[in-house]
């Protein structure tokens, strides 16, 4: 009988690990005591102890002195310092750049675009472009990229139609020699989707959103609060399925009227609510009206038991959200080198 294979793991590798638990509880949170951290994350008391004395050490905790008390001694109350570093984040589309810089308190402190020239690089471009964030904001910590394509776990950039320039490139360690910065490379679609998991209210545990841009189509799945790539990155590439006489989706929106995408969302929702029963399904697109999602929610309500029916919801715009995901990409890239392991 062959036995199990232990999960073991280096103090130093133990210690990032937690680290990142405690900075994830903190963002989730807004603040907690110490004893609140204990339980949110499962560390022990005193490893909790140790590692707050020292991310305070480094000003990337913050306390806000002591909580009002329901009896017994009072409890110090911590939050992530907003102010220790800022963000830039930046989306990439076939047309242009967005950028903008951000804390945690604030999405935007001020964007710009810059058009694209013809026949110029585009990874030149996105060179100009952090070039010119970082001589305007040097406090600049990290910066976290959306573009229109999938991202490996090693990340390669592929299946990018928009910017072919990117196909099967490494855009984040091309960028990485160029400036000494975390950078993070994000899909567009699973970056909203962060963001809306993290402006959520219900705590939602498993969320899909779902994005329709003309004739393209996207999902963002997040399950146990945790983004779901696949093996290959490719989950949530949802323009691929096959949906009657062995028609891709896309291939099939190409055509469609308004009637007959909505139709063909509801059938998705529909295969997506069987495979996964998700808490929340959003769906996005400038497309997405009040009448687009009843047809949904209408032929959801006639395939379904009532008692399996995700919460719905429907916009037409995500910019907030996307940016908001994008930071905390960011963020959660910036916490995981600046303070470990001294």
């Amino acid at each position: 009988m062959t036995r199990k294979k232990e999960l073991t793991g280096k103090p130093t590798v133990m210690k990032e690990v937690n680290i990142s638990l405690i900075m994830d509880a903190l963002r989730t949170l807004g603040s907690a005591s110490r004893v609140e951290l204990c339980n949110y994350t499962k560390i022990s008391q005193p490893t909790v102890n140790q590692l707050i004395r020292e991310l305070m050490a480094d000003n990337i905790v913050l306390s806000l002195g002591s909580a009002d008390s329901t009896g017994g001694r009072k409890a110090e109350v911590f939050t992530l310092n907003s102010k220790r570093s800022a963000i830039a984040c930046i989306t990439a589309t076939m047309d242009d750049f967005t950028c903008s810089i951000t804390d945690m308190d604030l999405i935007e402190e001020f964007s710009f675009i810059c058009r694209h020239q013809d026949n110029a690089s585009y990874t030149e471009e996105l060179c100009t472009v952090i070039e010119k964030l970082l001589k305007e904001t040097p406090d600049i910590g990290a910066i976290s990229i959306g573009l229109p394509g999938a991202v490996s776990e090693k990340g390669i950039v592929y299946a990018i139609s928009q910017i072919p320039e990117w196909e099967d490139q490494d855009l984040g360690a091309i960028l990485r020699k160029k400036f000494p910065l975390p950078i993070s490379v994000i899909n567009d679609i699973n970056a909203t989707a962060l963001g809306y998991l993290k402006i959520d209210e219900s705590d939602c545990q498993n969320l899909i959103y779902l994005q329709m841009n003309g004739t393209g189509l996207g999902a963002g799945i997040i399950i146990g609060r945790r983004l779901y790539p696949g093996f290959a990155s490719f989950a949530g590439e949802a323009g691929y399925m096959q949906i009657g006489n062995r028609q891709s989706v896309e291939s099939q929106l190409l055509c469609a009227e308004t009637a007959k995408k909505a139709d063909l969302l509801s059938q998705i929702v529909i295969n997506m609510i069987c495979l996964l029963n998700p808490d929340k399904i959003v769906i996005g697109g400038a497309e997405i009206t009040d009448r687009f999602m009843s047809i949904i929610e209408a032929a959801c309500e006639e395939a379904l038991p009532h008692s399996v029916l995700p919460v719905l919801s429907g916009t037409s715009s995500s910019t907030e959200c996307y940016r908001k995901g994008l930071a905390d990409r960011g963020f959660s890239l910036l916490d995981k080198g600046v303070h470990l392991l001294k």
